[in-house]
């Protein structure tokens, strides 16, 4: 019994932690001039994307809600777990982030960082989490209410929005992430610790290496060292390289369209020859 009261002390810390950060962020977002500090930069931008990708999968994903079904509403309570507050709060936040902020880019930057988040986003869970948010705004609106969340008239609508903004950018995401041969690509193409092919290649000042911003801003989370020389090194630091980058997506392009011309190639071909053995 002991272990039971203590797992539950723990939950109900976690979950008010959770929510506690998800509250300030819901709060700051609502003003449109503070918008463009949470998505000041690319580390900033991930890592809200990755937060609210994460926690809309283990709350709409169905096979997931299925897992976290915690005892009865007496349970709940005490616990104070409101996944209700929670996927309505996380779907306001996108409204914000998406219809209400007035910064073009960083909008069309965190939109980018949502669906290329591989681990957490599927366009399917975000239509769901639309279904949960249109049926709460109309059974729950009170209860919301109480719990200091107060939806507006057009949220509903604004939040269509950003699903048919989210779902359009992930069919383009799919179309561009088509596999290709990169064998011929430069080596200054390539990542300096991967040797992957770079989306957005940035030089570490200290060691002059060049590595994919994505790549070591993700190492720059666990230590801000330059992973060459253990020299100090914060995202802020990193140097673009507009010109690189330029080059790469030209490469891209043109072997994209190598696979799309094959494959329309292909296509015509099965065509031409469906024709002839149906004549």
């Amino acid at each position: 019994t002991q272990r039971i009261t203590v797992r539950k002390d723990e939950s109900r810390f976690g979950y008010l932690s959770t929510y506690q950060k998800i509250s300030k962020i819901l709060n700051l977002t609502k003003k449109a001039d503070v918008v463009n500090v949470f998505l000041l930069n690319s580390t900033n931008t991930e890592q809200i994307a990755g937060m609210i990708n994460l926690y809309i999968n283990l709350l709409a994903d169905p096979k997931k809600r299925k897992k976290y079904v915690i005892g009865d509403k007496g349970d709940q309570k005490r616990l104070e777990f409101n996944p209700k507050l929670m996927i309505c709060s996380l779907c306001v936040i996108l409204i914000n982030l998406v219809i209400n902020n007035p910064d073009e880019e960083s909008k069309n930057k965190f939109i980018h960082e949502i669906v290329q988040d591989s681990r957490s986003f599927t366009i399917e869970v975000y239509l769901e989490a639309q279904k949960l948010f249109n049926r709460f705004h109309q059974t729950s609106q009170h209860d919301l209410s109480s719990d200091g969340l107060d939806l507006g008239e057009k949220d509903q609508e604004k939040l269509s929005q950003v699903i048919e903004i989210i779902a359009n950018k992930s069919k383009e995401h799919e179309e561009l992430n088509i596999s290709f041969d990169d064998d011929d690509a430069p080596d200054e193409f390539r990542d300096a610790i991967m040797f992957t092919l770079m989306d957005d290649p940035v030089m570490l000042p200290s060691s002059k290496n060049v590595m994919d911003r994505g790549c070591i801003v993700r190492q720059l989370l666990t230590s801000e060292q330059d992973p060459f020389n253990r020299a100090p090194l914060k995202p802020g630091d990193l140097i673009p390289m507009p010109e690189l980058k330029a080059r790469i997506d030209e490469y891209k392009e043109r072997k994209l369209a190598e696979v799309r011309a094959a494959k329309e190639k292909e296509k015509s071909s099965k065509m031409e020859t469906d024709s002839q053995v149906g004549s």
